[in-house]
C-alpha cells in the first residue's frame, strides 16, 4: 500500500528556488564589485589630491630673535612646490641645526592645504670666552652659538666671561672640546646651582682653569674663591648668606678653598 508523502517539495518549487538563490548571489557579487570600484576610486582620488594640490605655496617662521624669517626659511629647505603631506620633519630640524646653531628645537607646524609654519626656539647664549684673537658665545651645554671679532661685542650682550683649560676644538653648532673632559659637567652643575640661589646673573667671570682652584668674579666688588666643585650648593648657599652681611661699600674676596666650607673667610682689599 503507498503511503502519500506529504513532505515532497514539488520539483517545480526546487527549481525556482535554486533560481532565485543564484538571482540573489548575482546581486551580492555585483554590489561587492561596486564597492571595491569605489574603494579603489577613492584611494586614487585620495592619492592625486595628497600628490597634485597639496603642495607647498607658503613657508613661515616665528619665534626668533637672532635671526630673520628670510634666513630660517632659506636655512630650512623647504621649496615652494614640494609635497606638503611628505615633508620631514627631521631632516628640516636638523638643516635648521646645522646652518643656525642658536636654535635648540624646531615645530613643524603645515596648514592645509599649502602652508608650513616653522616655529624656533632658540638657546640662550650666557657665556663666552677667548680662542685666538676671537670671541664664542656658548649655551649652558658649551656648545658655540656665535663668533665674536671683539670682546665688546661679547659684553654687549651682557655674557659672562668663562675661562678653560686648553681649547683643543671650537666650531659653530658644536659643544666646545677643552683639555679637560670634566669641563662639561662642571659647567652644567655649577650654573644649576647659580640659578637655584639666583646668584647666576650676578656673576660676570667663571674661571675654570684649574678645577680645583675655580674662581668667580660676582658683579665688580667681589672675588670667590670656590676651590673645587664638591658641596658646590653648599658653598653657595653660605655665599647668599655672607654677601647679605656685607657692607655695602665692602669689597674683597670670599674664600671657601681652604679648610672648612662653613668657615669661608673674607678679606677687604
Amino acid at each position: 500500500m503507498n503511503k502519500d508523502n506529504t513532505n515532497a517539495t514539488p520539483k517545480g518549487e526546487i527549481k525556482i528556488s535554486l533560481t532565485k538563490r543564484k538571482a540573489i548571489m548575482e546581486r551580492q557579487k555585483r554590489h561587492l564589485y561596486i564597492a571595491v570600484f569605489i574603494i579603489v576610486a577613492a584611494i586614487v582620488l585620495l592619492v592625486l589630491v595628497l600628490t597634485l594640490f597639496l603642495k607647498v605655496k607658503t613657508v613661515e617662521a616665528v619665534g626668533s630673535i637672532l635671526y630673520s624669517p628670510e634666513e630660517i626659511i632659506a636655512a630650512s629647505g623647504i621649496e615652494q612646490g614640494e609635497n606638503i603631506i611628505t615633508l620631514g620633519s627631521d631632516n628640516i630640524e636638523e638643516r635648521l641645526r646645522n646652518e643656525l646653531p642658536a636654535i635648540e628645537k624646531v615645530r613643524i607646524r603645515k596648514k592645509l592645504p599649502s602652508t608650513v609654519v616653522l616655529e624656533v626656539e632658540e638657546t640662550e647664549e650666557i657665556m663666552f670666552l677667548a680662542v685666538g684673537e676671537s670671541y664664542y658665545s656658548l649655551d649652558n651645554n658649551l656648545r658655540v652659538v656665535s663668533r665674536f671679532d671683539t670682546i665688546e661685542g661679547a659684553e654687549m650682550k651682557g655674557l659672562k666671561r668663562v675661562y678653560f683649560p686648553d681649547v683643543t676644538r671650537c666650531i659653530i653648532g658644536e659643544q666646545i672640546v677643552t683639555d679637560d673632559p670634566d669641563i662639561p659637567e662642571m659647567v652644567k652643575q655649577l650654573s644649576e646651582s647659580l640659578m637655584k640661589y639666583e646668584l647666576f646673573y650676578d656673576i660676570t667671570e667663571i674661571d675654570f682653569r684649574d678645577k680645583f682652584d675655580i674662581k668667580l668674579i660676582h658683579g665688580i666688588k667681589y672675588k670667590v674663591k670656590l676651590g673645587n666643585i664638591l658641596e658646590c650648593d653648599t658653598k653657595l648657599e653660605i655665599l647668599c648668606g655672607i654677601l647679605k652681611e656685607l657692607d655695602p661699600q665692602d669689597v674683597g674676596t670670599i674664600d671657601f678653598s681652604d679648610g672648612e666650607i662653613r668657615n669661608a673667610v673674607f678679606s677687604r682689599s
